[in-house]
């Protein structure tokens, strides 16, 4: 992956490992205003209301009921470790069962992220002493960048959203 400019790729600014990346060096000269989005919000015709009670107004035995223990908290992470090592080891084992993101604790996963983190953290860098060194302000070029890199989770987060949201229609 290569970050895409309008300019001659020879600066060492550029090369960063980004794929669909592109920044417009005439943009940097006169910022634009951002157009902003009309937004608007609108109500339900009719409230449902849940009474939460306090904990205080909980006996001890309905506590024990609805509050997980740190016992519990612990069993769940064994469980999850476990469904990790599983994952590394053999994921044939676990074809079709929801893992809810406990994929990407693998350790690939891990490392991958955490080479992703680092080239993110270097190209900022780059970004920011280029935008010293040649007094251009770089902060719209930065937030573009972010923009960008995070549309992918944030679709898949979306996704899982309205996932959730149709299973819980369905009990």
């Amino acid at each position: 992956m290569v970050a895409r400019t309008q300019k001659p790729q020879h600066h060492q600014l550029f090369n960063s490992s980004f794929d669909k990346i592109e920044f417009d060096f005439d943009d940097l000269k006169s910022p634009t205003p951002q157009k902003a989005t009309k937004k608007s919000v609108r109500f339900e015709r009719h409230d449902h209301v849940y009474e939460i009670p306090h904990i205080d107004d909980l006996s001890d035995e309905e506590i024990d009921d609805v509050w997980m223990h740190p016992d519990d908290f612990k069993a769940i992470r064994r469980e999850c470790q476990a469904i990790i090592l599983i994952i590394e080891h053999d994921s044939d084992l676990i074809e079709g069962a929801e893992l809810r993101g406990l994929e990407h604790h693998t350790s690939k996963q891990k490392k991958q992220a955490q080479a992703i983190q680092k080239l993110l953290y270097d190209t900022v860098e780059r970004l920011q002493t280029y935008g010293d060194q040649s007094s251009t302000d770089v902060s719209d070029m930065l937030a573009c960048m972010c923009q960008k890199i995070s549309k992918r989770p944030e679709a898949f987060a979306r996704q899982t959203a309205a996932e959730d949201e149709e299973e819980a229609k369905k009990v």
